[in-house]
């Protein structure tokens, strides 16, 4: 029987959250700050237990991204994906996946993440199936 492996991403595999990292790669660090003392009410509404994970994060993606076309988003995540995902990647979980690999572990990662960053890293890899959350845009008009 073959192994099976499933891991979180954020916290787990990595040192950081990667949605607010996403958005300093993006808008940069003093624009994130900005962007977060504006969403003041939803952070706050949220760390009080009156608003969910999912809904906290969907007020802060859809202001920081609500300039972006779907395929300019895409791209950012994709860069974001090859270029700082790697940075935030804990050496002991490289270890660990490698382990596995070796083993012919089958790899799965079971996220809140959105798949647009996770699954070009999680392909590259070594996993082969990723669960994690998806959003929609409205064509490729910009905003979400």
């Amino acid at each position: 029987m073959k192994k099976l492996a499933v891991f979180d991403f954020d916290g787990t595999i990595t040192k950081k959250d990667s949605f607010n990292e996403l958005i300093i790669f993006q808008a940069g660090k003093i624009k994130f700050w900005v962007g977060m003392l504006k969403n003041m009410p939803t952070i706050i509404s949220y760390l009080r237990k009156k608003t969910t994970n999912a809904k906290m994060k969907e007020c802060l993606f859809n202001y920081f991204f609500r300039n972006l076309t779907k395929t300019e988003y895409q791209q950012l995540a994709y860069d974001f994906a090859n270029q700082r995902l790697p940075e935030l990647i804990r050496p002991n979980m490289q270890k660990i996946i490698k382990k596995h690999q070796k083993e012919h572990t089958r790899l799965v990662i079971l996220s809140a993440s959105f798949e647009d960053w996770l699954i070009p890293w999680a392909t590259a890899n070594g996993f082969q199936d990723v669960i994690c959350t998806e959003y929609s845009f409205r064509s490729n008009q910009k905003g979400i």
